[in-house]
């Protein structure tokens, strides 16, 4: 990687020589899943080495973090996070913070969407929703992801504040958000529509609020929280992380190896059939929004009184 004028020069490296471990912190299926895979195949290339996904699903991403802190700080094992390094230490999951890991870089986001089925004629949508949940007290199921996940978080601060009633039913696994719908189980869901790309792109479900500052380019007509007054925008990063002590030649090589894989036009129209979003943010930028959303969440978790964990 290139410094500016001024920086250090980087050591040179032979990093990599052998295959890649990168852990995947769900379980198979899901957003997560389908992203990591996808840059595990293409950044492998980049590096002329595999690399290997392994999923480690528990816990909100924590029994993965677990393992993953006692890799050897040598570039050869990586993790992804889902914004749950701001949040397993709220979960009381685990007592690891970002200050913890190295920070490679960050590679999208999502939204928080609240999704219903297409012929729910309960309501139809987000005002509907919302009066409906209110004249029926503990009577409307939501499913999430994982209990303590950042779709969890969400939609638990979107009803607090807007004052509503509900069951939240997690979703432990990797993917089938959109199942749990279609079946009749809950009464809308609450997830990424990358998470349910099939369904969304078969209009199997309908999106009826986004937890965006602004409205989603793909869904122009779907209003977001705040238009209707309820100040809830939590949103998914997700990013890559190695041990502690990786040595800053190794992480450099591995940020370059992302970057040129995220800023290429081929991830970027992967990400939009997907509905997702690309984003890279550099070592450095990763370190700050890591930071600024471990300081932010503990403040989400307290205003919507979740508590999970242990």
């Amino acid at each position: 990687m290139e410094k500016s004028e001024g920086e250090a020069e980087t050591t040179e490296t032979t990093f990599p020589e052998r295959d890649i471990t990168m852990i995947i912190p769900t379980e198979t299926g899901g957003g997560s899943d389908v992203i990591a895979r996808y840059l595990a195949t293409e950044v492998g290339e980049v590096l002329g080495v595999s690399v290997v996904p392994q999923n480690i699903g528990g816990a909100a991403t924590a029994t993965a973090f677990q393992q993953f802190m006692e890799a050897d700080a040598d570039g050869y094992t990586i993790i992804m996070s889902l914004s749950s390094l701001a949040t397993m230490k709220s979960n009381n999951y685990a007592d690891i913070t970002y200050e913890d890991v190295a920070q490679i870089c960050a590679v999208n986001y999502d939204s928080n969407v609240i999704f219903i089925r297409p012929e729910e004629d309960r309501y139809t949508n987000i005002e509907e929703f919302i009066d409906y949940c209110k004249a029926h007290p503990g009577e409307v199921n939501i499913g999430t992801g994982s209990a303590g996940g950042v779709a969890h978080i969400a939609i638990t601060d979107f009803c607090t504040k807007a004052g509503l009633e509900v069951n939240l039913v997690p979703n432990t696994s990797g993917g089938g958000f959109d199942l749990l719908l279609k079946n009749g189980d809950v009464d809308a869901i609450v997830c990424g529509p990358i998470d349910i790309a099939s369904a969304v792109a078969a209009d199997e479900v309908k999106l009826i609020c986004t937890m965006t500052e602004e409205r989603l380019p793909d869904f122009p007509d779907v209003p977001t929280a705040k238009e209707i007054g309820i100040d809830a925008t939590v949103a998914m990063y997700r990013g890559y992380h190695a041990p502690k002590d990786t040595p800053q030649e190794v992480i450099d090589v591995l940020e370059a190896a992302f970057k040129e894989v995220i800023e290429g036009e081929e991830y970027q129209k992967f990400l939009a059939d997907q509905y997702s979003n690309a984003i890279f943010l550099s070592s450095e930028e990763w370190t700050a929004k890591c930071k600024s959303e471990f300081e932010i969440m503990p403040k989400v978790y307290e205003d919507a009184g979740i508590t999970v964990g242990q």
